[in-house]
């Protein structure tokens, strides 16, 4: 099968997770939300983003976008800017390591392997495979010749068998587990780990008009909700300056108004943990003992234990939330004041929604970049990555390629 041929296929299989009758969609919702513990709203939420990224148009642009003429992995084809030849080879085979929190990426990462024509073998988490079963299920009835290019196994034994021979290594993980799997396969194996990163909102007080500031509640609570906050790109701090319309305090309150009318709109809850709900407890009593010490503090919490929290204070640290939508709110004067935070979560930083003037939009974006920030979005979109996205801050098609380049 050709790529243009591939393209279209994948394109069309797209469509029809999109449709909300299609079967594999619904075995894909009753997995999500029996056995990886989202809700049935979010679990929908997330398919759609999914597949809207995945359609023909979409894969055509990255290709344009990665490869500028996809005929390079045909052959060689002339790059009309430095007046050479070039050629892409892809992997022969791909084994994919995937981990438990988002069951996305690991459709994205076979959908790209099947994009350059390599066979994909994918170890999926025992903890929670995710729906990529369903997935190639789907893709058996569609396309039975792509399908034969895909394969999963479990056995952790028969995975670290496969990675010494693979062609190219791909990793979803923490950073330890990356770690280890790059030490047992050979060192001239390539290896493309995606590693642990959080991401942020940062809000610069123009954008807390009175009316700007219900808006802005409303998509980063969105951002929080999505994806059950498990992921890279949900947020984990939501920087506020003060000195806008509405007190970054006040903006917290909105934030916790809309995660609670988020979650009194589902008919069915994102799964708990004990864990979890100890988690809001302790935060809880932290900003409680805060506020005794006369700091100025704040906290919501959810009806039922557990579904949701947002805390405010303005201490100008990197203090993360533990996820399971619950979010720091914090307030601060100057960008100076919480550049501390941001040098030490340097590294590992990812998404940022951004909103404050446009005058300043691409100044403030510089200044993310030197932290390591890889991608900066509006609030209520942090979650709904472009299949263009350099994903780690590095190309996706293209840095799983090996390149020749012919010089006249």
């Amino acid at each position: 099968m050709n790529l243009r041929d591939t393209v279209r296929t994948l394109g069309a299989l797209s469509g029809k997770w999109m449709r909300r009758d299609f079967l594999s969609r619904r075995r894909a919702i009753t997995q999500l939300v029996r056995v990886s513990g989202f809700s049935e709203k979010m679990a929908h939420a997330m398919l759609d983003t999914l597949f809207c990224e995945l359609t023909t148009p979409k894969l055509q642009t990255l290709l344009r976008a990665e490869l500028q003429s996809p005929g390079v992995l045909d052959g060689f084809v002339r790059d009309a800017r430095n007046h050479r030849f070039v050629h892409a080879r892809a992997p022969e085979n791909i084994v994919h390591v995937f981990s438990s929190n988002i069951p996305n990426a690991a459709i994205t990462s076979i959908v790209m392997g099947l994009l350059i024509g390599s066979r994909n073998i994918a170890k999926v988490s025992r903890r929670d495979e995710g729906i990529l079963g369903i997935y190639l299920d789907s893709l058996r009835a569609h396309d039975p010749v792509l399908w034969k290019r895909c394969a999963i196994v479990n056995g952790r034994a028969e995975a670290s068998h496969l990675m010494k021979q693979a062609g190219l290594v791909v990793v979803y993980g923490n950073d330890e587990s990356l770690e280890e799997i790059r030490k047992s396969i050979p060192a001239k194996t390539p290896f493309v780990g995606y590693g642990h990163r959080v991401s942020f909102a940062l809000i610069l007080h123009e954008a807390l008009s009175k009316e700007g500031a219900v808006r802005l509640a409303k998509k980063t609570a969105y951002d929080v909700w999505m994806a059950d906050q498990r992921g890279c790109l949900s947020p984990v701090i939501v920087f506020t300056q003060q000195g806008g319309k509405v007190y970054p305090r006040d903006f917290a309150g909105m934030v916790a108004l809309q995660l609670d009318r988020i979650e009194k709109g589902e008919h069915s809850k994102p799964r708990r943990s004990m864990t979890d709900t100890l988690s809001a407890v302790r935060l809880r009593d932290q900003l409680r003992i805060k506020a005794l010490k006369g700091e100025k503090v704040g906290y919501w919490l959810s009806d039922k234990p557990g579904l949701w929290m947002v805390g405010y204070d303005e201490r100008n640290e990197a203090e993360f939330s533990s996820g399971a939508q619950i979010i720091r709110v914090k307030g601060f004067r100057k960008l100076l004041d919480i550049e501390g935070a941001l040098q030490k979560m340097s590294g590992s930083l990812q998404a940022v929604s951004l909103e404050c003037a446009p005058t300043h939009r691409k100044q403030i974006a510089e200044w993310l970049g030197l932290f390591g920030v890889n991608r900066i979005c509006r609030a209520g979109q942090l979650q709904k990555p472009p299949i263009t996205w350099h994903h780690d801050g590095r190309l996706n098609l293209a840095n799983w390629l090996t390149w020749t380049d012919l010089e006249s």
